[in-house]
């Protein structure tokens, strides 16, 4: 009975998170999502992954296409493609024509549904450690509080389908060790997070390491699971690209990781243009969540998970372009969000307790879900745009002159004009 009313809340949870997430009525668009825009198009109608039926006039940058062997491919993993293709098919298959507003539609639709099944899918990973309005309150927080909000959601990024992936694993973990059928989906979705971003190869790597190790999982049956995908990947590779290990950039080119490592990890987390505290502070609970999860001898995978996360934003805090380019706040993180999200469960049973320490996790929520609601209904590229963040990336570090405060003055400015 408690399974059945769970996934009732799961579902619950899920369909209000769309609802907010297209409340603001308008695709957010970003070049990096045009390929997945219209891949869904190319795969159902001509079975490719062929773009060459998209006009590149429109794109100013068509740094997101590749001309190989005389066809038009995506610069891009085709992951967030291939999770979408649900949301496409009934309009794609019934003859909709391809049209530059039905595919933006589309677009924002499919990463929608995307990332409110991932919030579902997180709830039911949660109950796995927590109670019901603990679980509720983290997925709460993981909807609204980060940039699944603002970014995700909103555009079929890399992020979404990844994010969605990885909380399929986590709702996954406590079954793996008993049920084959578990095992293998397991292996599927940390294989089909990694199809989707490549980066997430540090999440997914060290916990099936731990969870084999461990003998958490049957791991045959993981393996078997993992291939899938991963033989997609393989055969993407060397059929697209005529190399079964393409990625989408060479990961040993110097050029880069030229990023110090002190600055970077410091944009990564505290600038006022893509911090992650700084627009998500409530996520600075995964810290003290992380040192009570060891204390307590909680569940080992909560640490590994944490590794993994730590991995990632280290990695990036060496990319060259580690603000992720045009885009809002800590965009290029969010696929860690589940994670970080999953570590603040050891930290609620003592927030109860203790009401200093209540009030300062309220008001961080309160302050991460308004940071990503300005995202979504009033945040752009535009700011990007006006003075080029990717040659002045200097701007990320003003506290006068960020998305937040420029959405904030528009709105002062129509209620308030001078």
């Amino acid at each position: 009975m408690s399974g059945r009313r769970d996934a009732l809340i799961a579902v619950a949870c899920a369909a209000c998170a769309l609802g907010v997430f297209l409340a603001n009525g308008r695709l957010i668009p970003t070049d990096d999502a045009i390929p997945a825009r219209y891949l869904p198009f190319a795969i159902l109608r001509s079975h490719t992954f062929y773009l060459d039926g998209v006009d590149e006039a429109p794109f100013s940058r068509p740094y997101f296409f590749q001309h190989v062997g005389g066809h038009t491919v995506s610069s891009y993993p085709v992951g967030a493609a291939l999770i979408a293709l649900p949301v496409y098919a009934p309009a794609v298959l019934s003859g909709v024509p391809m049209s530059d507003a039905v595919a933006r539609r589309l677009e924002k639709s499919a990463a929608a549904v995307i990332v409110a099944a991932s919030v579902g899918l997180f709830f039911l990973a949660l109950r796995q450690w927590a109670s019901t309005a603990t679980s509720v309150a983290i997925a709460a927080v993981y909807a609204f509080g980060t940039s699944s909000f603002s970014q995700s959601s909103q555009a079929l990024w890399q992020h979404g389908p990844a994010q969605l992936a990885i909380c399929a694993a986590l709702a996954l973990l406590c079954r793996a060790g008993r049920r084959a059928g578990s095992a293998a989906a397991l292996g599927a979705c940390l294989a089909l997070a990694v199809v989707c971003r490549p980066a997430d190869i540090l999440i997914a790597g060290p916990l099936f390491l731990y969870l084999a190790i461990a003998g958490r999982v049957r791991i045959m049956a993981t393996v078997l699971g993992a291939l899938v995908p991963a033989a997609f990947q393989l055969w993407y590779g060397w059929h697209y690209f005529g190399n079964p290990l393409h990625l989408q950039w060479a990961p040993v080119s110097a050029g880069l990781w030229t990023t110090p490592f002190a600055q970077g990890l410091a944009g990564l987390l505290a600038s006022p243009g893509r911090g992650l505290f700084i627009y998500s502070p409530v996520l600075m609970g995964a810290i003290p969540g992380a040192y009570f999860a060891w204390k307590d001898r909680a569940d080992r995978s909560f640490l590994v998970l944490g590794i993994g996360a730590l991995l990632v934003v280290m990695l990036h805090a060496r990319w060259a372009m580690w603000w992720g380019g045009a885009c809002y706040g800590p965009r290029i993180l969010g696929d860690i969000t589940p994670v970080l999200a999953l570590l603040m469960v050891p930290l609620v049973p003592r927030l109860r307790s203790r009401r200093p320490w209540l009030a300062i996790g309220l008001a961080c929520t309160l302050w991460s879900v308004g940071a990503h609601g300005i995202g979504a209904f009033c945040g752009n590229i535009s700011w990007n745009v006006r003075v080029d963040v990717d040659r002045h990336p200097e701007r990320l570090w003003s506290w006068t002159d960020n998305q937040p405060v420029e959405c904030v003055r528009g709105a002062a400015a129509c209620f308030f004009p001078r």
